[in-house]
């Protein structure tokens, strides 16, 4: 495994972290990773694996929501 330093953290970031690391009981190091984990894109990996569609979650008006439920419950009463 290796291991990255992260320069530049200033200190507004870094109490951040420790705030958030105390609240979750883990180390700024687990969280730290946790994020990036959590939103690095990681389509460059392995292929087959399964890639969901989180990034577009909340992207939608309110009129597309309707229309594509609309067409769903169309295309399901075949």
């Amino acid at each position: 495994m290796t291991d990255l330093i992260i320069k530049g953290v200033d200190n507004q970031l870094l109490t951040a972290l420790e705030n958030r690391d105390s609240e979750s009981g883990v180390s700024v190091n687990s969280l730290i990773l946790q994020i990036l984990s959590t939103h690095v894109d990681k389509a460059a990996g392995p292929k087959g694996k399964y890639h969901d569609l989180d990034h577009l979650a909340g992207t939608w008006t309110e009129q597309e929501f309707e229309e594509f439920n609309s067409a769903l419950k169309w295309a399901g009463e075949s």
